[in-house]
């Protein structure tokens, strides 16, 4: 129901407060997960995407790498099904209670 609301597109400002979990920020399937990759495969990726990197690093340094490209350039998929609609999404700082759904009933 919400796909259907948010791709018919609103006339007026959406503000929707989430308590920011992390399952949020998940990235899409098809992005590189390190975690997950050899480290030949991560530093074929490396290469792939043009990072400079000394042949010499550790798997750790390069999964580092890989990480921070991914941080930095793939979205969320929330982010990318909210762009579609024509909205913006922003997150607030971590742990930050103002909009937790417990303080709302005095709760912490």
């Amino acid at each position: 129901m919400v796909s259907k609301q948010i791709s018919a597109g609103f006339e007026r400002e959406i503000n929707n407060r989430s308590d920011n979990p992390g399952y949020h920020k998940s990235k899409p399937s098809d992005a590189p997960n390190p975690a997950e990759m050899k480290k030949a495969e991560i530093y074929e990726k490396l290469h792939e995407l043009g990072i400079q990197h000394d042949s010499t690093i550790s798997r750790p340094e390069a999964r580092q790498l890989l990480n921070s490209w991914v941080r930095d350039n793939i979205r969320p998929e929330i982010v990318l099904f909210v762009a579609e609609a024509g909205h913006e999404v922003l997150f607030t700082p971590p742990r930050y209670s103002d909009y937790s759904r417990l303080n709302w009933f005095g709760l912490t």
